[in-house]
């Protein structure tokens, strides 16, 4: 077993005030077994995915804290085998300022190798931008990627059962949760409205 651990950095001095409300802007790597791997665009069709000294991100960033995520049972070797199979999904040229970030691969890590996501607040103005996006000046915000049909089903499903196991455990009210998961939904397209509405009413009736 070996700990893994989600580091957090500053990207914005007005982290200073907005960490205290639950947003930010943040940069996220996962260490574990003593390399850090993130995720940062670039405009190759190759992984955006790279390994740094654990809390020594590069660039304008500063750290701010280490989050421990959990212990996984996968050797080292393994490790770095996911890493490169996720590097196939987290491409430079795909990255995305809201729906593919640094943050984004950070949670997809944590689920793979723990099965718990990174810290919701890395990412959850990214999340807000997304659903509000229509609202929000064009200057402001990148336009929104389609997400592609071949995604996994089963990959949905532990993000939404995450989402609900997160909210059930931070005592949110359920008209709450049914309104973020409808707009999760949303965000998915119409295949995911298709698969995951039949079952809306259980997940929310079984938190």
């Amino acid at each position: 077993m070996a700990p893994v651990v989600c580091n957090v950095y500053d990207l914005s001095p007005q982290n200073a005030w907005a960490y205290w409300c639950g947003i930010g802007i943040y940069h996220a790597g996962v260490e574990v077994y003593g390399t850090e791997y993130a995720f940062g665009g670039h405009e190759y069709d190759c992984s955006g995915v790279f390994a740094t000294n654990p809390r020594d991100a590069p660039g304008n960033v500063i750290f701010r804290e280490s989050h421990y995520v959990g212990e996984t049972d996968l050797s080292q070797a393994e490790v770095q085998q996911l890493v490169a199979r996720l590097g196939q999904e987290f491409k430079g040229n795909k990255y995305h300022l809201l729906q593919k970030n640094c943050n984004h691969f950070a949670t997809d890590l944590c689920l793979q190798l723990v099965g718990k996501p990174a810290p919701a607040w890395v990412n959850r103005l990214a999340g807000i931008a997304v659903m509000l996006h229509c609202l929000l000046p064009e200057s402001l915000v990148p336009a929104l990627q389609t997400p592609s049909m071949d995604h996994e089903a089963s990959s949905s499903s532990t993000l939404l059962g995450s989402f609900v196991e997160h909210c059930s455990d931070s005592g949110f009210c359920r008209p709450f949760v049914l309104r973020r998961l409808y707009a999760l939904l949303l965000s998915g397209g119409q295949w995911k409205m298709t698969f995951w509405l039949p079952k809306l009413g259980r997940i929310v009736a079984n938190m």
